[in-house]
């Protein structure tokens, strides 16, 4: 888990058609090994990726660049991307997400494929506590 000090942009970028095409082979593996299902859906392959850029609270960070992977932004993506200016949603979205009065966190996690390659999974964003915060020990 990371908090980010600060949110300095959002991106949203285009797959290419080789991670496309490699996407599509992928989901037919998973797609061929779902046989013990009755019923099989199909699986939403997303031609975008979103890219938020941050910097965390080391001394020496110099930014990152994290793909988003979490659910909750995939859905928002489902909703939207038909409609105009859906990139603009997407943008809105995460600037209400991130905006001073939460107090954000990002799960990280990796694929086991790029261990060295870390996503961002979820977010998480309650309301920033008022006041003195309460200590999860009791003394």
């Amino acid at each position: 888990m990371i908090k980010p000090k600060e949110i300095t942009g959002f991106r949203i970028e285009k797959k290419t058609q080789f991670e496309m095409a490699e996407e599509e082979q992928k989901k037919a593996q998973i797609i061929a090994q779902r046989n013990f299902l009755i019923e099989k859906k199909e699986l939403d392959l997303m031609p975008h990726r979103f890219l938020i850029e941050f910097s965390c609270k080391h001394p020496e960070c110099r930014g990152h660049k994290i793909s988003i992977l979490d659910w909750e932004f995939a859905q928002l993506y489902r909703r939207v991307s038909r409609s105009d200016g859906w990139k603009a949603k997407m943008g809105e979205k995460l600037d209400q997400i991130c905006c001073d009065k939460n107090d954000v966190c990002f799960f990280m996690g990796n694929m086991s494929s790029r261990p060295r390659t870390f996503c961002i999974l979820g977010i998480f964003y309650p309301p920033k506590a008022v006041g003195k915060q309460l200590s999860f020990y009791r003394k």
